[in-house]
């Protein structure tokens, strides 16, 4: 999943397509890469150079990202959108969180930053996918479904 710019991180086409490359190279798996409205254009263009599958927002319908979720084994994100971050944290699969430098402290790197100092989001260092050490994995669904049923 692939925001864009934003307020709370410098935003870096080349180091982006390298962190996507190696998540790419160190798996048999079909990744699906789809990019948000403010994904710069200069980033897509250089996607598609990569031959890089990408899935438009504006060319897929409504339901297509929890769709993608529910049968993703795995979810990748940059950390620019916390709603992002955390649909894919509801996913029910493993995160990791693509590195984009903050351009200040704010509320949202802090969070993100957090996440990945409790081990609990894969991260990419020096080219090289690390697993998260405690994934954390939100399924607010099921938590609520049983919170309810023990109040009967």
């Amino acid at each position: 999943l692939i925001g864009g710019e934003s307020s709370h991180y410098i935003w870096d086409d080349e180091a982006l397509i390298k962190q996507i490359d190696s998540v790419v190279q160190s798996s048999k798996m079909k990744w699906v890469l789809t990019v948000s409205r403010r994904t710069p254009d200069s980033f897509i263009k250089a996607l598609k150079q990569q031959s890089l599958d990408i899935d438009l927002y504006e060319e897929t319908p409504a339901n297509w990202l929890p769709q993608q979720l529910a049968v993703s084994g795995t979810v990748w994100v940059t950390p620019d959108s916390v709603s992002m971050l955390y649909e894919a944290l509801s996913s029910g699969g493993n995160v990791g969180l693509l590195n984009l430098t903050p351009a200040k402290m704010s509320r949202v790197a802090r969070s993100a930053q957090k996440l990945l100092d409790d081990g609990k989001l894969a991260q990419i260092s020096e080219g090289r996918v690390i697993e998260a050490k405690d994934p954390l994995v939100l399924d607010e669904a099921t938590r609520i479904a049983k919170w309810i049923l023990r109040q009967n």
